[in-house]
C-alpha cells in the first residue's frame, strides 16, 4: 500500500491514461491525464459522475462518464490480471468501494481523489462478471488482442449503451 495525497506525488508507478486494479478494498482507478484544468479538477471531486459496467467478450468495462470533469472514458478489466480474485458476499445495501484518482500526467502530481461507493445491482454484476471471466487457461495475449478489436469497433458511448448494470453518483 502507499500513501496518496493531493499535491503530491503519486508514490505508484502508473502510465499515462486510465489504469485499474483491484485489492482487499476494492477497486483503484488512476486518471492520469495531462494539461489538466482547473474546471477539469473540480468536476472530477465534485461533479456528476456515472460508471457503466459491460461485460463483453468475457472482458470488463467500466465506463466512466464525469460531463463537468474529464468527460467520457472507458477502460478494461480481467480479475484474471488481479492479486485479488476475491469478492465478498455483497448484501442488500452494499456494494464494492472505487476509489478515483486524477493525476497530472506532466509532473505525476495527484489533483484530485474520489471515493464511490458502487450500488448493490452493480457490485452484483460485477461478482457475476467476474465467475465468468475467471479462467484457468487465460491467455493473456489473446485478452490484449480481444480489447484492441472492441476498442477498434466501439467507443466509450457504444460500450455504455451495452451495459449490464452502472451506479450514479450525483452532487446536487
Amino acid at each position: 500500500m502507499f500513501k496518496i495525497e493531493v499535491g503530491k506525488k503519486l508514490e505508484a508507478n502508473a502510465q499515462e491514461g486510465l489504469n485499474i486494479s483491484f485489492d482487499e478494498s476494492g477497486f483503484i482507478v488512476v486518471f492520469k491525464l495531462s494539461n489538466l484544468s482547473d474546471k477539469e479538477i473540480t468536476g472530477f471531486k465534485t461533479g456528476n459522475l456515472r460508471i457503466d459496467v459491460a461485460f463483453l467478450e468475457k472482458i470488463i468495462f467500466f465506463v466512466f462518464t464525469n460531463t463537468s470533469g474529464i468527460g467520457d472514458a472507458d477502460i478494461p478489466f480481467s480479475f484474471n490480471l488481479s492479486k485479488v480474485k476475491e469478492i465478498a458476499e455483497i448484501g442488500e445495501n452494499q456494494g464494492l468501494a472505487m476509489n478515483l484518482i486524477l493525476v497530472e500526467a506532466n509532473n505525476n502530481i495527484v489533483k484530485g481523489l474520489r471515493h464511490v461507493g458502487l450500488n448493490t445491482n452493480t457490485s452484483k454484476y460485477i461478482k457475476k462478471c467476474r465467475m465468468e471471466q475467471l479462467d484457468n487457461n487465460f491467455d493473456r495475449n489473446k485478452y490484449v488482442m480481444t480489447i484492441n478489436k472492441l476498442q477498434r469497433n466501439f467507443n466509450s458511448r457504444d460500450i455504455k449503451k451495452m451495459a449490464g448494470a452502472y451506479s450514479s453518483f450525483k452532487t446536487e
